[in-house]
């Protein structure tokens, strides 16, 4: 996490500028954003899956009713098909994102399984993230299908924690992303001028003659068409065929990063798994989507931790809502079977109808610590808030507008009616 130090450039002109940076950096410290993640822990049961300090710092979020309506869905499907995505731009932290295609409806919306909020992507931290998860939901099974890119540190975490799983790659990074570019771009370029100086000399000349070949493009699309072959043995003979044509060099570089991965995830295995595309085969671009969905919630690259975890809670209970509405023909979507057992799949949200606030909502309370403009409020402070703190303000607001907090006359305490419909007794501070 970043600390609260001055920030190049940042230095105060004047006495009145002094006074304001040490009120920045006394509200920092009264509102600790790792510490507000832990009470969040603390005070509501089963959500904070896991927290570290050292030697990294994550934090592993699910909903209680997320992961019960999992493992309903496990007991009656053959196969559940889970993507996974790191993503960043949030905070100073990355954020990791399970989502999984829900099987009860015929567009398999994405719903948001389980987040992890971590300063590095290191093997490990991916590695902490399956073992807690599998905790909770029985991934080591060779009924889940878990899709990713081909991130080292992911797919050996996966390896790690879950051998049974199938990890399948998506084709648009076996495609276009990482070494196939790198190779394409410098190796084979190495590979036809024998060194690298004699490379660099005529780099120039070389790429404006083959960008007319379309040598890139080309290459991409023989590795699609590899990855659509119908049989194993159709994808030899075109694999074979393709050897015989491409350089001698890129075709022990194909052997080596390229092939196993191709026969991962081709087109017979996903047809065998029935869920193979004849536009795009298969690809992490529902993850992607997941990803972009929360970030349009976290609306700042400066969210506090606490920020993103509360989004994140809001966000799943958000979701659950719109699968019972679903599941009860209020919403858009349709069931993949003409009729299922709607009480076996509905979540229990008796404790968090209260939580189940829209998006936009979500934004406004936990980003700005304001209610949206859809609310009629009176008096809304519109002064800026910290990150720390702007999600306590907002929660207030949103709690006070929801009559979640009542007098008791009798005991002469206030009765704060929290997240997840636990009760609290407060009492006014002394003046």
């Amino acid at each position: 996490m970043k600390n609260g130090g001055l920030k190049p450039g940042k230095s105060p002109r004047n006495v009145k500028q002094v006074h304001n940076i040490q009120y920045q950096l006394n509200q920092q410290n009264a509102h600790d954003d790792v510490f507000e993640t832990f009470l969040f822990g603390t005070t509501h049961d089963g959500v904070i899956l896991q927290q570290e300090l050292i030697p990294n710092l994550i934090t592993i979020q699910s909903h209680p009713e997320v992961i019960c309506h999992i493992n309903s869905l496990q007991k009656n499907f053959k196969h559940l098909v889970f993507h996974y995505d790191t993503t960043f731009d949030v905070g100073d932290f990355f954020v990791s994102i399970l989502s999984m295609r829900h099987p009860l409806f015929k567009n398999e919306p994405m719903i948001p399984v389980a987040a992890m909020f971590h300063d590095s992507t290191k093997q490990r931290c991916h590695s902490l993230f399956f073992k807690v998860v599998s905790e909770q939901i029985e991934m080591n099974s060779t009924q889940v299908i878990i899709v990713t890119d081909r991130e080292k540190g992911i797919r050996n975490a996966i390896k790690e924690q879950l051998p049974n799983a199938q990890n399948l790659f998506c084709w648009n990074h076996i495609r276009r992303v990482g070494n196939f570019y790198f190779f394409v771009i410098f190796v084979y370029l190495g590979a036809v001028f024998n060194s690298f100086s004699l490379m660099m000399q005529n780099i120039g000349e070389w790429v404006d003659k083959n960008l007319e070949n379309n040598l890139v493009p080309t290459m991409m699309k023989q590795v699609l068409e590899l990855l659509h072959s119908s049989s194993e043995d159709a994808y030899q003979a075109h694999r074979d065929r393709l050897y015989e044509e491409w350089d001698e060099k890129f075709v022990q570089y194909f052997k080596t990063n390229e092939d196993a991965d191709i026969r991962v995830t081709y087109r017979p295995v996903l047809e065998e798994l029935n869920i193979y595309s004849k536009i795009s085969g298969i690809t992490n671009n529902p993850a992607e989507s997941t990803n972009a969905a929360f970030k349009k919630i976290v609306t700042t690259k400066h969210a506090g931790m606490f920020q993103a975890v509360y989004a994140w809670y809001f966000y799943q209970t958000y979701t659950l809502v719109e699968i019972v509405r679903e599941l009860h023909d209020e919403g858009g979507f349709k069931l993949n079977f003409g009729s299922v057992s709607k009480k076996m799949y509905t979540p229990n949200l008796q404790n968090y109808l209260l939580d189940g606030i829209d998006p936009e909502t979500i934004s406004s309370v936990v980003m700005d610590g304001t209610m949206p403009h859809k609310f009629k409020t009176s008096g809304e402070y519109k002064g800026p808030c910290l990150p720390e703190t702007a999600a306590l303000k907002g929660l207030a607001k949103l709690f006070v507008y929801q009559k979640r907090v009542k007098f008791d006359e009798i005991e002469g305490v206030f009765i704060v009616t929290g997240l997840g419909n636990k009760k609290y007794m407060v009492n006014m501070p002394s003046l």
